[in-house]
């Protein structure tokens, strides 16, 4: 329980002498709770060893932290070139990459992302901006007319929002 406050305070102080260590709960740690604070602390920097370092561990994490790294991956263009590269490369599988993970990628604007993702997977369903534009407002509708359920809900969120999401942490 220590290891991970001082974890979610190396993300919060932001300091670049703390990338290291991060990367090396990430890349060595078998506590999936710990690994996907680690994921989620190096988001708030910006540097480049940080997508070289979690693309080499991707293949290696487990299921419950991969969909962390995919975001953090996803959340910086030259990142997410770092993993489309390693596709490229043969180090990763294209299964080793998700379509939610492809639609975050995209949305970047950068010129060396599309050549890549339509080599590998081709055209992916759902990743224009007029589409996305399109299922939000249809989410929306349909968030506006429903009723919920909430102890439903909690299972979805805790299966997919909250690996990286937490209330009051």
């Amino acid at each position: 329980q220590e290891r991970l406050e001082f974890v979610r305070i190396f993300g919060e102080i932001r300091r670049s002498e703390y990338i290291p260590v991060l990367l090396e709960v990430v890349s060595k740690e078998k506590n999936t709770e710990l690994v996907s604070a680690a994921l989620t602390a190096l988001q708030a920097f910006d540097d480049l060893r940080i997508g070289q370092s979690v693309v080499a561990s991707l293949s290696g994490l487990p299921a419950e932290t991969r969909l962390v790294a995919e975001t953090l991956l996803a959340s910086r263009s030259v990142w997410a070139v770092e993993l489309l590269q390693a596709v490229d490369a043969g180090q990763l599988k294209t299964d080793d990459v998700s379509s939610t993970a492809l639609k975050k990628i995209l949305l970047h604007q950068d010129e060396r992302i599309l050549p890549l993702v339509e080599k590998h997977w081709g055209t992916v369903a759902g990743a224009s901006t007029e589409e996305m534009k399109s299922e939000l407002e249809r989410l929306q509708s349909l968030l506006s007319t429903g009723s919920g359920n909430p102890k439903k809900g909690k299972v979805v969120y805790r299966e997919n929002c909250g690996k990286c999401h937490r209330l009051f942490e």
